[in-house]
C-alpha cells in the first residue's frame, strides 16, 4: 500500500484498483506495515496470520533513491490528516516507537532502519510522511495510501530479499472497511482480531525460494499495513495495537 511496487511482484492494490474503481470520500487513511525479504523461510505467528500462497499480493517495496534513516519523537496527541480527520489514538512519529522497547528488541534487534538508498512508492524518504489528498475517483486503496503518516522500513542493504515495512495512518472507518472488503474479494483471508479487522495474504516470491506476506489491519479509524519477506514475526499487529491502544 505504501512505497514503490516490488520489483519482483505485482502490486495487488493495483489489481483491486483496476477491478473495483469507485469514488470514495477524500478522507486520509492509515496505512501500512511493509515487507522484509531474504533467502530463507519465513515464520509468521498467529497474530500476523499465515494464509495459503496466492498469485497476487500488496506491497510497497523500496526504490533506489537515497533516503535518511530514523525518525522523530512520538506524537503526543491525535493529529488530523489533510482533510481534517483525526486519529482516535496518537500515531507515533518515530519508527522505533510503534511497539514497546522490549518488543522492538525482540522483532527488529539490530536490523537497519530506513537505510539510505531506499524510498517509499512516492519517492519520499521513509519515516514521517506527509498525508496527501486523493484525487477525484480515488479507490479505497489509493485513499489509504495517501493517508499514511508513518512509513518504516527495516532492511539490511546488503540482503537480496529480506525486509519488513510498516505503515500507519488515520482513515475514515467506512473507507477502511471498503478497502478490506476489496482485499477479501481478491483472495486475502480476513479475521476479526485485536478489536479490529485484519486481512492477510501470503504468496511465494517469484525469484527467491521464500514467501512474501501482506497484512492489513483497521481499528477505530487507524489503518496499519505490514509487508514482509524472510523476516520472522509473531503477532506484530498485536504488538502495535498494544502500543497504540495500551
Amino acid at each position: 500500500m505504501l512505497g514503490a511496487p516490488f520489483p519482483w511482484g505485482v502490486d495487488p492494490e493495483d489489481i483491486v484498483s483496476a477491478r473495483r474503481r469507485a469514488v470514495v470520500p477524500f478522507i486520509p487513511l492509515a496505512v501500512a506495515l511493509f515487507a522484509l525479504t531474504g533467502c530463507t523461510g519465513m515464520d509468521l505467528g498467529p497474530g500476523d496470520g499465515a494464509a495459503s500462497p496466492s498469485p497476487s499480493a500488496d506491497t510497497d517495496a523500496p526504490s533506489a533513491s537515497p533516503t535518511p534513516s530514523g525518525s522523530e519523537s512520538p506524537t503526543a496527541t491525535p493529529t488530523p490528516g489533510p482533510t481534517g480527520t483525526a486519529s482516535p489514538v496518537a500515531i507515533p512519529t518515530d519508527c522505533r516507537d510503534i511497539v514497546s522497547a522490549s518488543a522492538y528488541e525482540a522483532v527488529f534487534a539490530d536490523v537497519p532502519l530506513n537505510p539510505e538508498g531506499f524510498t517509499t512508492r512516492s519517492g519520499a524518504p521513509f519515516g514521517q510522511v506527509t498525508p496527501t489528498t486523493p484525487p477525484a475517483g480515488a479507490t479505497p486503496a489509493e485513499v489509504v495510501r495517501g493517508a499514511t503518516t508513518l512509513d518504516c522500513l527495516w532492511r539490511d542493504p546488503g540482503a537480496d530479499i529480506t525486509f519488513l515495512e510498516v505503515a500507519l495512518g488515520a482513515v475514515d472507518p467506512a473507507v477502511g472497511t471498503s478497502y478490506l472488503d476489496d482485499l477479501a474479494a481478491d483472495g486475502y483471508t480476513c479475521t476479526d482480531i485485536h478489536e479490529g479487522r485484519r486481512c492477510h495474504l501470503t504468496r511465494p516470491n517469484a525469484d527467491y525460494p521464500v514467501d512474501e506476506s501482506f497484512t492489513r489491519f483497521q481499528r477505530d479509524g487507524v489503518f496499519i499495513s505490514v509487508d514482509q519477506a524472510n523476516f520472522a514475526t509473531n503477532d506484530l499487529i498485536g504488538d502495535i495495537v498494544d502500543r497504540l491502544w495500551g
